[in-house]
């Protein structure tokens, strides 16, 4: 694997860029807003975060995103590693009027990319590049099946508020998986429970007892699951974009992905995702999307998430082509860490591994910069190996230095 400095002829270029399937004169505006947010995590400064995830891989798009992710730190980080971010740049501080920002960017872009619902009245609709009723119908878990093709996802059954043991019931007791069926932005496992044991309905029973509607899906034993990621270009096209194995805790939180060149997706795994987006495309969908599959030792892949959005492992695979070229790993790992001192000091113990070509920096952000008092220093970090025991290695070093 190859190492050095980034320059000017080592700059680490997306392959496609988010401007090749948006175009230009377009921004990216994903914030989570309060008011839309009861199915996505609280913590305001991860939603902050997560709103400058693809900055590395805009080209020319523009992006609206907080602060304290286009913090100089933040900029200077990702310079270091030959990655030049977004020039189109809309930002602000926690403390102003959110509304008056998307204000003047809806003023001064053509069109806002959104990744969930929006606030009433946040954004005019005419500004918005896919309609909203279309963009929550689309996210919306309890239409995953209109969307697949049959014998495509598990086995499920949608159930109105109070329904969730008489669904359960439907399937001998369990083992299921239960998700909320929301029009509102969902993700990062806060709308998911794994019902294995009664204790885990329960659980189910409490959390979701808002929810309007459930979804209750078969469990399905898998031997690894793939974010697949496609584009939809204007004419209704489908560019495969790459697939990620994911990266979960026990209680299926996200915790990051995984590329491995010796264990591509499956082609039957891709063809049922590009059936997926197909579908999306036909009723005016437009831009870029990802869905999770589950790989079975016996039996076909069965899809059980579609996300009309940028994804946790958008960038990681957006970059990953020139990334290879130019540093020739053979595993990728994406590894959302959060670090206890200033996001310089970060910067100092990540600058070895970002010189010597394994470490590659694709987003941060500066709590203090975005206008927060306090909170650890984000990063959204590529840590390359020439085995998937290398790249781990590597992570566990950097947890050994203090990312969490």
């Amino acid at each position: 694997m190859s190492s050095g400095r980034a320059s000017e002829n080592s700059m680490l270029k997306a392959t496609p860029t988010y401007a090749d399937i948006y175009g230009t004169g377009h921004a990216l505006a994903t914030r989570a807003c309060d008011g839309v947010i009861r199915w996505l995590p609280q913590d305001r400064r991860r939603l902050e975060a997560i709103a400058g995830n693809q900055i590395s891989v805009l080209g020319g798009m523009g992006i609206v995103c907080n602060a304290g992710c286009v913090a100089p730190d933040v900029l200077a980080l990702l310079q270091a590693a030959g990655i030049f971010a977004a020039a189109d740049i809309v930002s602000y501080r926690i403390d102003e009027d959110y509304f008056s920002v998307i204000a003047g960017a809806a003023e001064r872009f053509h069109h806002l990319v959104t990744n969930f619902t929006s606030p009433a009245g946040l954004i005019p609709d005419e500004t918005l590049w896919i309609p909203p009723g279309l963009l929550a119908w689309l996210n919306n878990k309890r239409n995953l099946d209109t969307l697949a093709p049959a014998g495509g996802f598990p086995r499920r059954v949608v159930v109105p508020h109070g329904g969730l043991r008489k669904g359960v019931a439907e399937f001998s007791g369990g083992p299921v998986i239960v998700k909320v069926a929301t029009d509102l932005g969902s993700g990062g496992g806060t709308d998911v429970v794994r019902c294995l044991a009664p204790a885990d309905i329960e659980r189910a029973d409490t959390e979701f007892a808002d929810a309007e509607e459930l979804v209750i899906e078969e469990f399905v034993e898998m031997e690894t699951s793939y974010c697949l990621n496609y584009g939809v270009t204007a004419d209704g096209g489908v560019i495969f974009l790459g697939g990620a194995e994911q990266i979960c805790d026990d209680d299926d939180i996200y915790l990051g992905n995984i590329i491995d060149h010796d264990r591509p997706p499956p082609a039957d795994a891709v063809a049922l995702g590009a059936a997926i987006a197909r579908a999306a495309a036909a009723h005016g969908f437009y831009g870029v999307c990802g869905f999770d599959v589950a790989i079975r030792r016996d039996g076909p892949p069965l899809v059980f998430d579609l996300n009309f959005r940028s994804n946790g492992c958008t960038a990681q695979l957006l970059i990953d082509p020139g990334l290879r070229e130019s540093r020739g790993h053979r595993v990728s790992r994406l590894f959302y860490t959060r670090y206890p001192g200033t996001l310089a000091q970060a910067g100092l113990i990540l600058d070895e591994g970002i010189q010597a070509g394994w470490l590659v920096p694709l987003s941060g952000f500066d709590p203090l910069a975005g206008g927060f008092t306090d909170g650890p220093a984000r990063l959204q970090l590529l840590v390359l190996g020439d085995s998937l025991q290398e790249a781990n290695a590597r992570v566990e070093m950097l947890r050994a230095a203090g990312f969490a």
